[in-house]
């Protein structure tokens, strides 16, 4: 594996990431925040009541939501909040990549190689292994939900950039990025084999944070945390099955 290109990475991309969400806790605060509390004529701590009360009795009131979303959780649903996470989580990927456009601008960094749109489909495959299209419908509700979850811990941590599940939250954004660039780009297959690996590892701290911080927030999560070892099976089994034709960089 490439570790300075990974170390350089998941330190810079943290940063932006942080950067990121002290701006989005910026606007709300000061922006959104104030615009419904005007609309509603409340403080934000009666909208989040008024958010309680209209949960319980519309679309959550039953079993099922009850249970993903218990009463001292509900409080926290805020739309604003759920629309920024799901920007971060479909968005990151470009956000991530503006540290290595800039290095390449600047000629400080070059890809280890460019892109290869077949590598992937040249490689052996296990024979479970799903058809292309699965992995679109399985990861777009995966960071719905992921994005309901973690938007529910922003608000009952208080908007808390430094929150311990911020900071996991984030560390796991990154590391799903890094992924893409050590597997795909690096085509460093055990690597992120690895990474993937660390990445579930996180994915379960987080579920374990919620529980203290957010608790029925954790039920969003895991859905990606078997996502995330469905995929390190499959990284695994392609290494297994390719390792006598790749090596990893």
């Amino acid at each position: 594996m490439n570790w300075p290109y990974v170390g350089f990475h998941l330190c810079i991309q943290f940063a932006l990431m942080m950067l990121v969400l002290v701006g989005v806790k910026v606007v709300q605060s000061i922006v959104i925040d104030r615009v419904v509390a005007a609309w509603l004529g409340a403080s934000a701590h009666e909208a989040g009541a008024a958010r309680a009360v209209a949960m319980e009795s519309g679309p959550f009131d039953g079993k099922l939501t009850s249970m993903l979303f218990p009463p001292q959780t509900r409080q926290y649903f805020a739309p604003s909040s759920f629309l920024f996470w799901m920007l971060l989580a479909f968005g990151s990927s470009f956000i991530l990549h503006l540290p290595s456009m800039w290095l390449k601008r600047v000629q400080l960094f070059r890809p280890a190689r460019p892109l290869d749109p077949e590598w992937y489909p040249r490689l052996k495959k296990p024979f479970w292994h799903p058809p292309n299209i699965f992995f679109p419908l399985l990861w777009i509700p995966v960071r719905v939900s992921r994005s309901l979850g973690t938007s529910l811990m922003w608000e009952a941590v208080g908007r808390n950039v430094l929150a311990p599940p911020v900071i996991v939250a984030l560390v796991s954004i990154v590391l799903a990025d890094i992924w893409n660039q050590v597997f795909f780009v690096q085509h460093d297959i055990l690597g992120g084999f690895g990474i993937m690996m660390t990445l579930s590892g996180m994915e379960t701290i987080y579920a374990i944070l919620l529980t203290v911080y957010a608790p029925g927030a954790q039920n969003f999560i895991y859905s990606g945390i078997f996502s995330d070892l469905f995929a390190a099976c499959i990284n695994l089994s392609i290494y297994r099955l390719n390792r006598k034709t790749t090596r990893s960089v």
